[in-house]
């Protein structure tokens, strides 16, 4: 509990000594009544919310430290007789959080967050929650790439499914034992004695456990369906928030299509367990249980049985370690062929003109035919497996029949005792063995064609086991001035790497305009990602308002700050999506953005305005263009600190003037980048950076007053 919280809870309990009521009993729950929601809602996946520092923190500031993804969602009509997942609502005209939790059989309990009374939700409740709502979405955990606790963080989510799953199974096997009690109750009682009694008895209950089974088959069927929804909907949205969380260097070390298979890998996970199968799977664990019966009618023959499977289950097993190895390297050849395409459709412009289509297509075709090459060894041996399951299938059969004859001829009639069994009994074993062997070979040999999870589960363990980026524990930064330290900054990229930043000192005060000049590759753009937290310095080096940016909360940081870099991308959809990316704004605020950056002026000359669509490079827009909608982007938010890394290269001087003279009236700090000292003329202080140390300060007419790198540069431009 934070001290703010305690002291207003602990005057509320003084009040109560001196006011004529009683004393009431202490609240158990802490926090908002908002608070409160998101903590019931959490109790629902088996997860407890950390206490925000505020009394009263807003939805955003509750996820925040909980690191839970939300959205905003709209419960149109009907909405509560369809499984929506849990969430967010808010109840009656004071529109007060509620819990909205999805129990089973499509029902909805609002759970009120000061009682814990629960409301089931029909037409009349429903009709009392607003339209808005709000989707949480709970984190992976930290230790997720153990499998033990991604299984255990799996299961909990479908507790009431896989019980249910288990529970019908159960129920099937019992039904399944029927058939062979029958086979055994016929041959050996009906048949010899002429009972119609029984049989009559038999006729009727049959049809009716075939038809029990096939209603509990089809409810399982079902069941097998959501579990499959949910599992792909919670591992993919955990998967990709722990991707969001990565630190940026992580990004810098593998490929965009490395990169791109790894994420995918749980959407191939996905199109290969169908529902048939998950069914098969279920089926060959259930199977198990007809051992039971197969030792109650024959031990003997169930030990041949059963060890003619076990011999071919080892001879699968290690034809499937073989498989994986070749699995393993297909996946790094899938992932080296894709990595190379995307790099090559990013650069056909420079290919087309360096005329090197040949020599990549040689390339491409050379890795290929490797890829193919081992696409080939691992379809054979999934080919020997479903072979010899065929073989075994038939063998089975006649390995039993084989020994009762062997057996029943050879030994001495003393010894038949051995293998005493009747003919009903021998009839309920093959009906027994029949489904168990069947529906074994069949799990068996999915298992097999299922293999490539093994290396798939490697392929993404980067993704689970490196550190993500953490907030908490650190120090909240409050409301930044602008006011920015770089005090004897070094930083280099590994340990065994050169040193990139030597001795670096910068200093911005709040609402300063700094310029940093340098040659390309001197370690401008480095420092700007330093200061934006994308690279960590090993000791405290940097400070924001006094305070040292090693004990501050990054995430806090950055959204304060205004970072355009020289590889701002346009994503793909309409400049409304690229303005605000997922963010609420008024119409105000995206007016205001547009103006300031004097996008507005190209804005007003397409004809679908912000519904104009865009491809991944732009499109229609012109690279000025496209940092102007980059800059408007970075003003939406309303930063304290712009940090511009060659972000006005391709504007014009005027424009270029314009943009700056903008930013300057908001009173913000600006670092700004650049090879054109012309828009740095205006700017309070200048910094020349060369070879990753500063080597001169000073303003404009300070530097080119002076012989250094600024004047030759300022000659040269000049000229």
């Amino acid at each position: 509990m934070n001290e703010d919280l305690l002291l207003d809870q602990s005057l509320s309990h003084l009040k109560g000594v001196i006011s004529s009521s009683s004393i009431e009993k202490p609240p158990e729950t802490e926090g908002s009544l908002l608070y409160r929601a998101c903590s019931l809602l959490a109790g629902s996946w088996n997860r407890t919310l950390p206490l925000p520092d505020r009394i009263n923190p807003t939805l955003e500031e509750i996820c925040s430290v909980a690191k839970v993804r939300y959205r905003e969602i709209s419960l149109k009509t009907d909405w509560w007789k369809e499984d929506r997942g849990s969430f967010i609502g808010f109840f009656g005209l004071e529109k007060k959080p509620v819990a909205v939790i999805f129990a089973n059989h499509k029902v909805f309990h609002i759970v009120d967050p000061e009682t814990e009374k629960h409301t089931i939700v029909d037409e009349k409740t429903a009709s009392l929650l607003s339209e808005e709502a709000y989707m949480l979405y709970p984190p992976l955990p930290e230790d997720v790439h153990k499998l033990h606790v991604t299984i255990a963080a799996i299961f909990s989510a479908i507790r009431w499914e896989y019980t249910s799953v288990l529970f019908i199974g159960l129920v099937m096997i019992f039904f399944g034992f029927a058939f062979p009690l029958t086979n055994k109750i016929l041959y050996d009682y009906i048949i010899p004695n002429y009972n119609y009694t029984i049989y009559t008895q038999l006729f009727m209950g049959l049809p009716v456990i075939v038809a029990s089974s096939a209603i509990f088959f089809f409810f399982r069927t079902l069941l097998l369906v959501r579990i499959k929804g949910l599992l792909t909907n919670s591992i993919q949205i955990g998967l990709w928030d722990r991707i969001l969380r990565l630190p940026v260097n992580f990004f810098q070390t593998i490929a965009s299509g490395d990169l791109l298979q790894r994420t995918m890998i749980f959407n191939q996970i996905k199109e290969r367990i169908s529902n048939q199968t998950l069914t098969i799977l279920v089926n060959g664990f259930f199977s198990l249980f007809y051992i039971i019966v197969m030792v109650i009618f024959s031990w003997q023959l169930t030990l041949i049985g059963v060890s003619l499977i076990l011999l071919w289950s080892i001879l699968a097993f290690f034809i499937l370690l073989v498989k994986i190895g070749f699995e393993r390297k297909l996946l790094e050849s899938e992932a080296k062929i894709q990595a190379f395409l995307i790099q090559v459709i990013h650069a056909m412009p420079k290919v087309r003109t360096a005329v090197l289509e040949k020599r990549l297509f040689s390339k491409w075709m050379r890795d290929f035919s490797f890829n193919q090459s081992l696409t080939l060894k691992v379809l054979n041996l999934e080919n020997i497996i479903n072979a010899s399951k065929s073989f075994i299938t038939v063998l089975l059969p006649l390995c039993i029949y084989g020994f009762v004859i062997y057996k029943k001829g050879k030994l001495e009639e003393e010894d038949v005792a051995f293998l005493a069994i009747s003919v009903g009994s021998f009839l309920a074993f093959l009906a027994a063995f029949s489904p168990f062997s069947q529906s074994f070979l069949q799990a068996v040999s999915t298992l097999a064609s299922l293999s490539e999870f093994i290396p798939f589960w490697k392929r993404v363990s980067p993704l689970l086991t490196t550190p993500v980026e953490k907030g908490e524990g650190k120090a909240d930064p409050g409301v930044l001035q602008g006011e920015i330290l770089v005090h004897d900054l070094h930083f280099r990229y590994g340990p065994e790497s050169p040193l990139i930043l030597k001795e670096v000192d910068l200093s911005l005060k709040a609402g300063q305009f700094v310029g940093l000049v340098g040659k390309t590759g001197c370690g401008k753009s480095t420092l700007c990602r330093i200061l934006f937290g994308f690279e960590e310095v090993s000791r405290s080096a940097l400070f924001y308002d006094n305070q040292d940016a090693t004990e501050l909360d990054i995430f806090k940081v950055r959204k304060q700050i205004g970072f355009i870099f020289q590889e701002n991308k346009i994503f793909q959809g309409n400049i409304y999506d690229n303005l605000t990316c997922g963010r609420k704004c008024t119409k105000h605020e995206i007016e205001r953005a547009l103006t300031l950056s004097t996008f507005d002026e190209e804005l007003a000359s397409l004809p679908m305005g912000l519904d104009t669509r865009l491809s991944s490079v732009g499109g229609l827009l012109s690279g000025g263009q496209k940092q102007k909608l980059l800059l408007a982007r970075a003003i939406l938010t309303n930063p304290q600190i712009y940090l511009i890394d060659e972000g006005l290269n391709t504007l014009d001087n005027r424009t270029q003037e314009r943009v700056l003279a903008n930013l300057r009236s908001l009173s913000k700090t600006i670092l700004l980048t650049s090879h054109r000292l012309n828009v740095l003329e205006k700017a309070d202080k200048i910094y020349v950076m060369e070879e990753g140390e500063i080597t001169a300060s000073g303003t404009f007419q300070e530097l080119t007053s002076h012989a250094g790198l600024f004047q030759r540069f300022a000659s040269k431009q000049t000229l």
